[in-house]
């Protein structure tokens, strides 16, 4: 599935929190608070039940994910983390109101879209029941929070030149971006829900410009994605992919080790290896894109992901 050029810039000018869907099947977490460690924790199942910390135990009603509208989802109600509006936290049937859309900000806080507060543990309490609550935001540890288990979602993949069988020369400038992880540093919240292409950085920028003054790369090949060693994408043999086609990936995986990202080509009698870029399993919480060149091949391309 290729994204429309004109709705990414326009995702890019307005925000990169545009409506165009995370994965579905993003993984389902545990939210810690770093004072505690604990675990945040819904008391019950009903429509406004209470939402507090409490030892970690693994059971669903303290399992959480991301949704396509940046709300959190408890696993065992379905229902949202909502915010009540009398400086409580509790869980509601899921809607589109601002008192459900939650970011994770470069601080480690989830703040709440009703009033920009962050959610907070009372009075940084390490007891069992301890509320979740709204409070000014502050830089206490009772306000940072961790998503664990770490993971990764791998949004996108831009063609900025395709293979031809002609080779970059190994110490060209070119070359020396192959596998590169730079930091997408206009995004500074998660989730992210679409890959803007124009936000890019510095290596982004020079490869397409050396890609736009050199004869290397027209035509198309036929794209698939491992992760460590592992076929991930796309669910058919291949997805062909042409210079400057940013093709949807939506792809979630575990980061309690680092993760290598591979392209190939797929051929009748032998596949091509396009290069590979590894996310770090100590890479922070935010948004990237991984640069993957392979000069036997004369190819390059871009990984957006994002951490959390």
């Amino acid at each position: 599935m290729k994204f429309n050029l004109l709705t990414a810039l326009f995702c890019m000018a307005a925000s990169f929190l545009c409506a165009a869907g995370a994965p579905a099947h993003a993984q389902w977490f545990e939210i810690k608070p770093a004072h505690s460690g604990k675990c945040l924790d819904a008391s019950a199942t009903n429509e406004g039940a209470n939402v507090h910390q409490y030892t970690c135990h693994g059971r669903d009603n303290q399992q959480w994910r991301w949704d396509d509208q940046g709300r959190l989802v408890e696993k065992m109600t379905g229902m949202c983390l909502d915010d009540a509006g009398n400086g409580n936290v509790h869980l509601w049937t899921c809607h589109g109101a601002s008192n459900q859309k939650w970011t994770l900000d470069s601080k480690s806080r989830l703040v709440g879209g009703r009033e920009g507060k962050c959610l907070d543990v009372d009075r940084a309490s390490n007891d069992d029941k301890a509320n979740a609550m709204m409070w000014a935001c502050h830089d206490g540890p009772n306000q940072k929070w961790t998503l664990a288990q770490s993971g990764f979602i791998i949004h996108g993949v831009k063609a900025i030149s395709v293979s031809t069988g002609r080779a970059w020369p190994a110490d060209s400038e070119f070359a020396r971006y192959a596998g590169k992880v730079e930091s997408i540093r206009t995004v500074g919240a998660l989730p992210l829900k679409i890959t803007t292409l124009a936000t890019r950085g510095d290596i982004s920028k020079t490869l397409n410009s050396w890609s736009d003054s050199i004869a290397y790369g027209t035509g198309s090949d036929d794209l698939y994605i491992k992760v460590n060693g592992s076929k991930i994408w796309p669910g058919d043999r291949y997805s062909s992919i042409d210079v400057g086609d940013l093709l949807e990936v939506n792809y979630s995986g575990k980061l309690d080790k680092d993760a290598t990202i591979s392209l190939w080509e797929w051929d009748l009698i032998s596949d091509d290896d396009l290069g590979s870029a590894t996310i770090s399993k100590n890479l922070a919480p935010g948004a990237y894109t991984a640069t993957v060149i392979s000069t036997s091949e004369g190819s390059s391309y871009e990984v957006y992901f994002s951490v959390y």
